[in-house]
């Protein structure tokens, strides 16, 4: 990424230098079904955790499904949450959200995420901090 920019694994801390507003992607891949449909779309919450494990940031980002191109499966950064952080050291907790899949209305759906059961799942390879001006 740019200089204003952090990336980090998933899982690891998150220093924060300078205080600011921030948005935070993930760099994901989603390819439980077919582009053309959204049952599967990925739905976290986002909680972003200070060293003491007290929430300082939440919010939704989502991950829709990704075309394959020319054989291989391109990654690409979620929706963003915004967030307005002091400097220290963080961390981000993801769990799932609601997504279609949930919907009893898809329960009888033939494919990923209906009658097999709800399915809200992306592969998750980063995450992007980026200072906004």
């Amino acid at each position: 990424g740019s200089a204003a920019t952090m990336t980090v694994k998933p899982g690891r801390e998150i220093e924060v230098r300078s205080a600011g507003r921030y948005a935070l992607t993930l760099l994901y891949d989603n390819h439980r079904y077919a582009i053309n449909t959204g049952i599967t779309n990925a739905v976290k919450r986002v909680d972003i955790l200070d060293r003491a494990g007290r929430t300082v940031g939440r919010g939704v980002v989502q991950m829709p499904h990704i075309d394959p191109e020319n054989g291989t499966h391109p990654l690409r950064n979620s929706t963003e949450l915004r967030l307005t952080l002091q400097p220290g050291t963080y961390s981000a907790r993801l769990s799932d959200d609601f997504n279609m899949s949930d919907l009893q209305a898809n329960a009888t759906y033939a494919h990923a995420g209906g009658k097999t059961g709800p399915v809200n799942a992306a592969d998750v390879f980063a995450v992007n901090l980026t200072k906004l001006p």
